[in-house]
């Protein structure tokens, strides 16, 4: 939660910033200073190009339209929304540049430890609300299988046997 709110005040500033510098240098009357970030996009683009950026000289699949290294998805991804919605999406570019600036900032450290994540979450929330708790730290990093939906051996019942 540390994470997400210091990513997102990142990701705010560094836009009006932007927005800013764009007013500065075009003038108060094209509307730069009107622009808004929109939603949940940006904090997504961060974790987007976070994740790419995990495995750079992989590629991704576009809907099997074409293949992407990993390392350039995120900007296509906002280049594509861009294109549809006719301008420069400014909260996308921006959180471009801190997804693809998080390293040197080493946010990271303000991400929660197994030993904290079992304090706070696992035995205070799950008594509070009455249920069990499932650790983030715990799961397993999803593969190419697990993103597929299907084996290489075909698909699979939820029972995790093959079709019949």
């Amino acid at each position: 939660l540390v994470w997400v709110l210091a990513v997102t005040t990142l990701v705010n500033l560094v836009f009006l910033g932007l927005t800013y510098g764009l007013s500065l240098a075009f003038g108060f009357g094209y509307g730069y200073d009107r622009l808004h970030i929109q939603g949940l996009w940006p904090l997504i683009m961060v974790c987007m190009a976070r994740r790419s950026l995990s495995k750079p000289s992989e590629h991704s699949n576009f809907f099997g339209l074409v293949q992407i290294p990993n390392r350039w998805y995120p900007v296509f991804l906002a280049a594509i929304m861009c294109l549809l919605n006719g301008s420069i999406l400014w909260d996308f570019v921006a959180s471009l540049a801190v997804g693809y600036g998080l390293d040197c900032l080493r946010l990271d450290r303000l991400l929660m430890s197994r030993k904290w994540e079992g304090r706070a979450c696992g035995q205070g929330l799950s008594k509070l609300l009455g249920g069990s708790w499932v650790p983030a730290s715990g799961a397993p990093e999803p593969t190419d299988d697990m993103e597929m939906g299907a084996s290489a051996s075909g698909p699979r019942s939820w029972g995790g046997g093959p079709w019949r």
